[in-house]
């Protein structure tokens, strides 16, 4: 004879597939923001104020560099 499934039994997979549900949404989620998360930052460059020092007269680049000190 054919035995019919109770209804706990039938309760308790619904609750297990909606468990399993649960957990692989999360997973995708989870996922899914790791896999877009920012790298890392850079660095931030050195600013550089006014012309690079040339051989010429290294000693004007110094007072210059006092000069903008003082008046900031």
């Amino acid at each position: 004879m054919l035995r019919r499934r109770s209804d706990t039994q039938h309760s308790l997979g619904a609750l297990v597939l909606a468990v399993l549900a649960l957990a692989a949404g999360i997973v995708v989620v989870v996922e899914s923001a790791w896999a877009r998360r920012l790298p890392p930052a850079p660095a931030a460059a050195p600013q550089h104020e006014g012309p690079a020092p040339t051989g010429e007269d290294p000693g004007r680049h110094v007072a210059q560099g006092q000069v903008r000190a003082r008046l900031s």
